[in-house]
């Protein structure tokens, strides 16, 4: 004891506490696999969605300095290029109409935009398209190439412009995607399970599920719906619309972002609307041909109850009707003339005789009028009916900012035809790649100083 004399009783304690201290350190093994805390990934701005609208937005978000990353939630890029280039583009001052020197002019594009959805179009958000307007044609040709010089009816649609070269929407999307790519645009397959909110209700981060199952934060300011409308899951908003003979045309438009919207109690306007169109139709290769909306002469719709209908006497809401009440891929168009587009002539069959018509059509043949006759070489074509557009969605204000009862949601934003409020009851010819140009431009471009600011 002679060794501790004149050694505290307190540090005689600590020197045995270290001691045993050292003892269990020793013996702890440390883990052979230790479990690391990953930080969650960060950026700008993201876009969900796979449409023509979700690249452009991504494009333009890029363009003004935010770092994008694209999820197409499913969506195959750029899927809905094909429907948006064949309505054409409308837009007013462009190269041909000074050459044909054509007074049509913004306001009067304004005016029949308001016309034509019975004055239904949210103010201020046509008054910011209408500004916008003139930037359509040079933005158009900036980002694609495409030039839309045609006018196809100057009289009747003079903001209406077609292009008279055929245009590959695969290679629109190819080049489209291109640009994004080199915007330094990173596209992921991670699948955007849910948005995250502050408590102050501003955007803050995404919840995504990977290939594999586990979940990850990304942490963002701005975040952009583009996944487009519900047209290829029309029955959901709009139950006791006729499914028969009624094709889907754009399955990858599933509304998931209005779902989504609706859970998350943001404002939803005009989904009541929709537009129907007539198809030409092939059911062996399940390709489609849009019907000239010009009536022509000497055709008739006809079934295999043998019902008929004439395409000139009878309006689009009586031939719509007609096809959706006629036995299930069993309408038809006749014509004796070959007065159909280049592009549909291929939707069409030759007969020659009552007989193998009859055959064809698996019913009962109606009583053509003159100069239908059986010597004549008849050309038939199956018709279908499909929603290709849905009007409705998500309101927005002309910076492409959501709203949630009626006030801006921070840092959410919404472009192309998952918003509400441009169209009224019935969207205008050219309008959806118009919509399309401009939402993404503004939305794009708003999101990324929102973020980086």
């Amino acid at each position: 004891m002679k060794l501790f004399r004149g050694i505290s009783p307190a540090l005689i304690v600590l020197l045995l506490f270290l001691t045993v201290a050292a003892f269990v350190l020793e013996w702890i093994r440390t883990p052979e696999h230790p479990v690391l805390a990953k930080p969650p990934r960060s950026t700008d701005m993201a876009v969900l969605g796979g449409t023509t609208a979700a690249l452009l937005t991504a494009w333009h978000g890029a363009q003004n300095g935010a770092q994008v990353y694209l999820f197409p939630q499913g969506q195959e890029l750029g899927e809905d290029a094909a429907f948006l280039l064949s309505g054409g583009i409308a837009a007013p001052l462009t190269p041909p109409q000074r050459e044909l020197e054509e007074p049509f002019i913004p306001g009067e594009l304004d005016e029949r935009l308001r016309q034509y959805g019975n004055d239904m179009n949210d103010p201020a958000l046509l008054a910011a398209f209408i500004q916008f307007s003139t930037r359509l044609y040079p933005l158009l040709e900036r980002i694609s190439g495409t030039v839309f010089d045609h006018l196809p009816d100057p009289a009747e649609k003079p903001y209406l412009h077609f292009s008279s070269r055929p245009i590959n929407p695969a290679a629109f999307t190819q080049q489209l995607q291109t640009k994004v790519l080199r915007a330094g645009v990173i596209i992921s397959n991670d699948y955007v399970k849910e948005l995250i909110f502050s408590p102050e209700g501003e955007i803050t981060g995404l919840l995504l599920e990977k290939s594999g199952g586990e979940t990850e934060m990304l942490n963002l300011r701005s975040v952009v719906l583009a996944d487009g409308g519900y047209s290829g899951k029309p029955f959901s908003r709009h139950p006791y619309l006729s499914q028969n003979n009624l094709v889907v045309l754009r399955p990858g438009q599933q509304g998931q972002g209005l779902d989504l919207a609706s859970e998350l109690g943001l404002d939803v306007v005009q989904t009541g609307f929709y537009r129907r169109r007539i198809l030409l139709y092939s059911p062996f290769n399940e390709d489609y041909c849009l019907l000239p909306q010009q009536p022509r002469e000497n055709a008739y719709f006809f079934n295999s109850r043998g019902q008929l209908l004439e395409w000139e006497g009878s309006s689009k809401q009586e031939i719509l009707n007609f096809i959706h009440m006629s036995p299930h891929e069993g309408v038809y168009l006749i014509v004796v003339e070959e007065d159909i587009p280049e592009t549909c002539v291929q939707f069409f069959r030759r007969f020659a005789d009552w007989e193998s018509l009859a055959r064809f059509s698996g019913g009962e043949l109606p009583t053509f009028p003159l100069p239908f006759s059986p010597a004549d070489v008849h050309l038939i074509s199956p018709v279908r009916v499909t929603v290709d557009y849905t009007l409705g969605g998500l309101a927005v204000t002309p910076r492409g900012e959501v709203k949630r009862n009626g006030s801006v949601v921070t840092g959410l934003y919404a472009a192309g035809e998952i918003s509400g409020g441009l169209h009224g009851e019935v969207v205008l010819q050219g309008m959806p790649l118009s919509e399309t140009l401009f939402l993404s431009a503004v939305a794009g471009e708003a999101a990324a100083h929102h973020a980086w600011r």
